[in-house]
């Protein structure tokens, strides 16, 4: 796990690939255009080591990022799914 002010990254836990993470905002936030203008800054640095992290340690035949947000009715915290998929 990696912790700074602004942001937690960790595994995810469930049917993703081996090596999945997840990069999660420590403020509630339900949309990126609610993100502090300090996590922000931070967000594009930490989701490129992020994947240099994930293509370093399973090399993938692609890291693909996806945003996650969605409830039953609204939306919910705010995640990034960094998920490499590796050949069969």
């Amino acid at each position: 796990m990696y912790q700074s002010p602004w942001w937690v990254v960790n595994h995810v836990v469930g049917p993703l690939n081996v090596g999945t993470l997840v990069v999660v905002p420590r403020e509630h936030v339900t949309a990126v255009s609610d993100l502090a203008e300090e996590a922000a800054v931070e967000f594009g640095p930490l989701l490129r080591r992020t994947t240099q992290v994930i293509e370093a340690l399973t090399a993938p035949e692609q890291t693909y990022v996806c945003m996650w947000s969605h409830g039953k009715a609204q939306r919910k915290h705010l995640h990034f799914v960094v998920q490499p998929v590796t050949p069969l």
